[in-house]
């Protein structure tokens, strides 16, 4: 299983290696039934449900596709093959990840095997359109074909995380990204139509490049803290308002996923979840001595 995502009302949706997207319906007597909805022609690297309608979701692959399903129905339609800027623009981009902007909903942000975050509008979004909303670039990247961005994450203002292989994570303002009609394919990197704007950038921890996921996210009551989790198996904290390293936590295990309770100001639920190359997932809360530390500022 490659990432799940919780549905309303005992329903889980879920990948398996070989592409395959499934619903579980949990039922109150114990016995669990899945659909199969459909399938990626390669592995999924991200599930997600859409934040305005609880029946509906969308996942990204490596076979550069995203795709729309419905849990009432058992089918995957696809919304877009995303490609890459530089080189040959007729190449598949291998994706990582993907996330819906809690405040502009109507827009799909993905990420993948080059160093550019693509937003598209869902209202527009077809098989092989060219239509962008916004794109991301983070500004020392410019000139890194080799880089690639293995994170994402919004945080409820609509702030923009990314997790690069360079082992950074940079912070966008909504107003950083550049133009979609500036950007003409294919695009030679050390041409740019526009200087790029500065994100905040945080480091500290390690990235494996092993590996083709790396999660972040953004933690606290106002998102006022970045978490990320380490190949050396430590979670870090960051203040998100500078690059300043406030706390670590020992995990004992390379921190792969990462994601946070959907309710973040709930009193006693403010708990990440972790996951990595073993077995378990780990919870993690403020019942944990340095995590009340840093809640408590």
């Amino acid at each position: 299983m490659n990432d799940d995502g919780m549905n309303d009302e005992g329903k889980i949706v879920f990948s398996l290696s070989n592409g395959e997207v499934f619903v579980a319906h949990l039922h109150n007597n114990g016995e669990v039934r899945k659909t199969l909805l459909g399938k990626h022609l390669k592995s999924v690297s991200g599930l997600i449900r859409d934040t305005d309608n609880p029946n509906l979701g969308y996942s990204c692959g490596k076979d550069a596709f995203i795709k729309c399903f419905d849990i009432r129905s058992p089918r995957l339609i696809n919304l877009q093959k995303c490609y890459r800027f530089e080189g040959n623009p007729s190449l598949p981009l291998k994706l990582n990840g993907i996330l819906q902007n809690p405040d502009d909903p109507r827009c799909i942000t993905v990420c993948g095997n080059d160093p550019y975050v693509r937003v598209y509008d869902l209202r527009l979004l077809k098989e092989d359109s060219k239509c962008l909303d916004n794109v991301y670039l983070p500004h020392d990247l410019a000139n890194r074909s080799t880089a690639c961005i293995k994170g994402i994450a919004y945080s409820k203002m609509g702030q923009l995380l990314a997790s690069c292989n360079n082992q950074k994570i940079y912070m966008f303002q909504q107003e950083m990204g550049l133009d979609p009609k500036s950007i003409h394919l294919p695009l030679h990197l050390n041409a740019l139509p526009i200087c790029l704007s500065e994100a905040q950038v945080y480091q500290g921890h390690t990235v494996d490049n092993q590996l083709d996921r790396h999660d972040i996210t953004f933690f606290g009551s106002e998102d006022e803290y970045i978490a990320s989790g380490s190949a050396c198996g430590k979670i870090f904290f960051w203040n998100k308002r500078e690059p300043k390293r406030v706390s670590c936590i020992e995990s004992l295990h390379i921190v792969r996923c990462m994601t946070r309770n959907p309710r973040p100001n709930h009193p006693i639920q403010a708990v990440l979840a972790t996951g990595g190359v073993d077995q378990f997932v780990r919870l993690w809360g403020p019942n944990n001595e340095r995590l009340s530390r840093i809640e408590d500022g």
